[in-house]
């Protein structure tokens, strides 16, 4: 199991898908549908010719699992939906004991670049712009700069949870 020396099933392929996911979700804020579609569907048809049916079945519920783990969270919008796919993605792949695993490096990742960005943006201004917009308001757009999305890219912390997994595993038994 990861963390133990042996690597995940598959991890060159996810590395690269990975890869592309992060660098649309950091250029663009957004992971397209061109990426994660086509990738769910390969990582399912991986899972079967890996280990046959028993194999797509695994990918099958890792794929719904982050599915019904994620769709809260999105519909709160604290998660975009490029998000929400990339870890389905990641879910067929390697089947929902591994996606648990993801989710909680996951989220002590992303919380860690939230705080980050957080402390950042607050020591980042000046006593002017702290009066003039209060804490934690975006400056509003104007007609020479319009409005761009807002939030943090999530690819990366899904990538680094895959390689916290790799390198540490958990601290429960999996599997």
């Amino acid at each position: 199991m990861s963390g133990m020396g042996s690597p995940l099933p598959l991890l060159p392929w996810a590395s690269a898908f990975l890869c592309l996911a992060t660098q649309q979700d950091i250029a663009r804020r957004r992971i397209p549908n061109g990426l994660t579609f086509p990738a769910i569907v390969a990582a399912l048809a991986l899972q079967f010719f890996e280990a046959g049916p028993p194999g797509l079945l695994q990918g099958a519920l890792g794929l719904g699992l982050a599915f019904l783990l994620l769709f809260l969270p999105y519909a709160a919008r604290g998660l975009g939906a490029g998000d929400v796919k990339a870890t389905m993605v990641l879910g067929a792949l390697w089947g929902p004991q591994i996606l648990v695993a993801l989710l909680v490096w996951m989220a002590a990742i992303g919380g860690a670049f939230a705080i980050a960005t957080l402390l950042w943006e607050s020591f980042s201004r000046t006593p002017s712009q702290w009066a003039s917009r209060g804490p934690g308001r975006p400056p509003a757009p104007t007609r020479e700069q319009p409005s761009t999305r807002r939030g943090l890219p999530l690819a990366p912390a899904i990538a680094l949870a895959v390689i916290g997994f790799q390198q540490w595993g958990t601290p429960w038994h999996v599997g």
